[in-house]
């Protein structure tokens, strides 16, 4: 279960609440969006948003001062997370540290009048628990941030530093999943009179032998990016009606649910693919996309120098 959920559950037990509510800021920094709730009730609005200074829950971000009802003689609905109305008897919300603005851990109840001193406290100590956890999952991101630069960089490294081509294409197809979390990975070359194009290296497809195996540029998805010079990020391949093949028509079945693959350029001139084959639907974000774009950059570049040595053919 997500820390916030579980922490909001948690909160909503100690204070016998009817809901709980958690909002965090939203990049824009104009409104709140509701992170997490638990609620004794099924009216809760779960997308709900609240412009920041407006409402009960949006004046005690802006002013990051808590805000206690009791008793709470309003229509539920004014605090803009209730889709009906509720018999709500007390209100209070707790403004906390959420980056540089405000998040709101936001109690109410239907058996209380008012919440006690006491009460109040220890619902601040939870309000800190969560601006806590906040900080972390920042401090999580920018140390995955970290990871990738660095992973990013020691590709690139590896690819460029490379004195035979065929070993750019052995580093291409095996990237390191933390980059790149795809299930099989290909490198698809195309001939020197761009009339065929076939694998030359592949990871992930222990089963299938997809040495020199001919793209089908009319007929894959593979080929629509040969043929288009356009990347292809494909979510959801199970949704079509129709047999979507990687490779082409005779291939065997790779379980793939999404594709993402693109064109290996020298200039203007296609010269391969790079594709990506995952057993989940919408395994590649945009980050990986980037990432893959800025290698398939570097290998390209790499693959266009200068032999090193005079016995090294094209790609062997």
């Amino acid at each position: 279960m997500d820390d916030f959920v579980s922490l909001t559950q948690l909160v909503s037990n100690v204070a016998e609440a009817f809901t709980t509510t958690v909002f965090l800021p939203e990049k824009s920094r104009k409104n709140l969006y509701l992170k997490s709730y638990y609620s004794l009730g099924d009216s809760i609005i779960e997308d709900a948003i609240i412009p920041i200074g407006q409402g009960l829950v949006g004046l005690a971000a802006e002013n990051n001062q808590p805000i206690n009802l009791a008793p709470f003689k309003q229509d539920s609905r004014t605090l803009q997370f209730y889709s009906t109305q509720e018999d709500i008897q007390s209100f209070l919300a707790i403004p906390f540290a959420a980056g540089e603005l405000n998040g709101v851990l936001c109690v109410d109840s239907k058996k209380h009048y008012s919440f006690t001193p006491y009460q109040q406290k220890i619902l601040t100590g939870f309000a800190e628990q969560f601006s806590r956890l906040v900080a972390r999952e920042e401090e999580i991101k920018q140390n995955q941030g970290n990871l990738e630069v660095g992973a990013l960089y020691k590709v690139c490294q590896k690819i460029y530093s490379e004195k035979r081509k065929i070993n750019i294409l052995d580093t291409l197809s095996r990237p390191p999943l933390d980059l790149i979390p795809y299930d099989g990975c290909s490198v698809t070359i195309l001939s020197d009179n761009n009339k065929k194009s076939f694998i030359l290296r592949s990871s992930g497809y222990d089963d299938c032998n997809l040495s020199y195996l001919k793209i089908e540029q009319n007929n894959s998805l593979v080929g629509f990016v040969l043929k288009n010079n356009k990347i292809l990020n494909y979510p959801d391949l199970k949704r079509e009606r129709r047999k979507t093949f990687v490779f082409q028509s005779g291939e065997p079945d790779f379980s793939a649910k999404s594709f993402l693959g693109l064109p290996i350029r020298s200039g203007d001139q296609v010269i391969g693919a790079w594709s990506f084959t995952g057993k989940d639907s919408s395994q590649f974000q945009p980050r990986h996309v980037k990432i893959a774009s800025l290698i398939s950059l570097m290998a390209a570049a790499a693959l266009a120098k200068p032999k090193i040595s005079p016995e090294e053919s094209t790609y062997v």
